[in-house]
């Protein structure tokens, strides 16, 4: 018997396409699987981008941060030489405003779940009503954490020269450093 000439024209056709078409299967699962594997990797990848960048952020924060810590631990009195300190500053400034001033009381009060303690400090002011009004401003914008916890304020005014007097009294709850 005798085989067309095409037939085997189309045999070896045949095998050509389906190995080209097998290979082709074949390409396709390795570019898939191989696809996955990149986009895990990929993903990894940004995973740990991302979390370098808030490690980044983080630690930029903490530096950033240090120097305003650092400033807050300044507005705390630290110890007897900075209360000693404080007070002298006080009275220079009274001095200067032309106000008679005393510290009356000083006490040391006690905060539980606090790693400061509050120094209770009161003053007696006496003097022109402008000038201890300068230091009762004073007083509020102290660069220190403090507490304005009572004032009380009495104003006469003399006959003799017309001048408004003032006296007052003010206690003060300054942050302290535990001894």
């Amino acid at each position: 018997m005798r085989i067309p000439s095409n037939i085997p024209v189309l045999l070896i056709a045949s095998v050509i396409f389906l190995s080209v078409l097998g290979a082709c299967v074949g390409m396709w699962i390795l570019v898939e699987r191989e696809g996955n594997v990149l986009q895990v990797s990929a993903q990894s990848l940004a995973d740990d981008s991302a979390h370098r960048e808030r490690y980044d952020a983080l630690n930029d924060l903490r530096e950033e941060s240090a120097s305003d810590r650092a400033y807050l631990t300044s507005l705390i009195l630290q110890g007897e030489d900075d209360a000693v300190s404080f007070l002298s500053t006080i009275d220079r400034l009274a001095g200067q405003l032309g106000v008679q001033l005393s510290a009356e009381q000083l006490s040391v009060r006690e905060q539980k779940d606090d790693p400061y303690d509050a120094l209770a400090v009161t003053f007696d002011i006496a003097g022109e009503d402008d000038a201890v009004m300068q230091l009762l401003t004073f007083f509020e914008m102290l660069p220190y954490h403090t507490v304005i916890d009572s004032v009380t304020l009495k104003r006469t005014n003399e006959a003799s020269t017309g001048v408004a007097r003032t006296e007052s009294s003010i206690t003060i709850l300054l942050t302290i450093t535990k001894e």
